[in-house]
């Protein structure tokens, strides 16, 4: 996984500048956050190329490519993006599809698209992921960000699915999580059993289900931090252990988000606004009181 947030991580990666414009891919750090961004020309189109570092990836295994993509701004001009893997970190050698060239085209600013992509490879060795810039020339920028790659055996159970949490009230840590477990491998055959569920809390294993039934609902009350929580679940039989499924949940005091209908009157000289109390900007709780 890679989030951008350490330079000498992402001086790992190889950057293809194809137009030699110096306008290309790039590290930004700023406003408490990190990621990869490909800065634009405005003469030459985007032909620009960025190379994860190998992974060695084998036949047989079912993997996921997860990652997000912004064009930054509202209204900016939209950008264009393929995702390839090959042996060597080059142009020529993108010889695997992951993502067709897609136009990513932000409605608000800021905002961010999330993909989850298979990949599968038929040969055991090192590949490569390039995340390539297409877009016109004189456009704006293109960014990708919280890259997270998974493997999993073809007979290893699927994610689970259905998820949803639901933070406790009055800013407690804490959150009821519930999930359903799969029925099908990764290859699409019946599961007879499950070994275990795991769920984990910002990376620790917080509970183990342990030989729970295929296709069951599974509810788990989750001890949490202040702020944002990342959950991972997966679940394992004799085969191997399946691919995550990740969600968040923020717990604890939030700031307040954008208050709802609002409404004002004029009375004579006077005018009276209302509105509801806002819930959390980012899901959270909101004290009434303090608003």
């Amino acid at each position: 996984s890679d989030d951008f947030s350490e330079e000498e991580r992402f001086n790992l990666y190889t950057i293809s500048d194809i137009a030699a414009d110096g306008a290309t891919w790039e590290r930004y750090s700023g406003d408490d956050e990190a990621y990869a961004q490909c800065v634009y020309s405005s003469e030459n189109p985007k032909d620009d190329w960025l190379f994860s570092p190998a992974l060695h990836l084998e036949a047989g295994v079912k993997y996921t490519l997860s990652f997000k993509a912004s064009s930054l701004m509202v209204n900016a001009f939209p950008e264009v993006l393929e995702v390839r893997l090959g042996n060597e970190p080059a142009a020529a050698a993108m010889s695997v599809t992951v993502l067709d060239p897609e136009q990513i085209d932000n409605a608000e600013s800021w905002a961010w698209f999330n993909y989850s992509l298979p990949v599968t490879v038929d040969n055991t060795g090192d590949w490569h992921l390039g995340f390539h810039a297409m877009s016109a020339a004189d456009q704006f920028k293109l960014a990708v960000d919280d890259l997270r790659f998974e493997g999993s055996p073809f007979a290893a159970p699927a994610p689970v699915t259905e998820v949803e949490t639901v933070p406790a009230p009055w800013g407690a840590h804490s959150a009821t999580l519930r999930f359903r477990l799969p029925v099908e491998a990764n290859d699409g055959t019946e599961l007879n059993s499950l070994k275990d569920a795991e769920i984990y809390v910002n990376g620790r294993l917080f509970k183990t289900i342990q030989s729970p039934a295929p296709g069951s609902w599974q509810t788990v009350v989750l001890a949490t931090a202040e702020g944002a929580n990342d959950i991972d679940i997966y679940t394992s039989n004799e085969a191997g252990r399946s691919i995550s499924t990740r969600t968040k949940t923020y717990t604890g005091a939030d700031k307040p988000g954008m208050p709802r209908n609002f409404m004002g009157k004029v009375t004579g000289n006077t005018v009276h606004l209302t509105w509801d109390v806002p819930e959390g900007a980012n899901g959270g709780n909101v004290d009434p009181a303090t608003v």
